[in-house]
């Protein structure tokens, strides 16, 4: 895509850059998805439901807005640490829910919580997340 919109000499750069905007929102919505060395076939990416933070392009500090898969693969590092810096800040007063699919991943969610974030937050701030984590068995089972 980028490609194309590079070569596209007819386009003005902020319709390049409106294009581009879109296209950082934008997510397949399966393909193959490989991490490390296990590859799985036919994954639904929309199943992840994931918020995606897009940093302005004034924000990047001259960083690439986009690139092309080919480029990244050459020197994925190189990418990751560029954009390191921009991500969400939030506390955990900011959260109101931590919904999990089942009841019995509760547990799970807690101990991943704790090994993850106790450095981080007080014990106080981790009870209040905790009492905030419920299922979605337990909300179908409210209605």
């Amino acid at each position: 895509m980028n490609e194309l919109i590079n070569k596209q000499s007819n386009f003005t750069n902020d319709q390049r850059d409106q294009i581009l905007t879109i296209k950082s929102f934008a997510k397949n919505y399966s393909g193959d998805l490989v991490r490390k060395s296990k590859t799985l076939f036919n994954y639904i990416f929309y199943d992840e439901r994931e918020w995606r933070y897009v940093p302005k392009k004034s924000d990047i500090d001259n960083k690439p807005f986009s690139i092309g898969i080919t480029q990244y693969n050459n020197n994925p590092d190189k990418y990751n640490n560029a954009i390191s810096g921009y991500r969400i800040k939030f506390v955990p007063e900011d959260i109101s829910y931590i919904i999990v699919k089942s009841t019995e991943q509760i547990p799970k969610m807690i101990n991943f919580m704790r090994t993850i974030y106790s450095k981080i937050y007080t014990s106080d701030q981790l009870d209040i997340l905790f009492s905030k984590i419920c299922s979605i068995e337990q909300i179908s089972t409210d209605f």
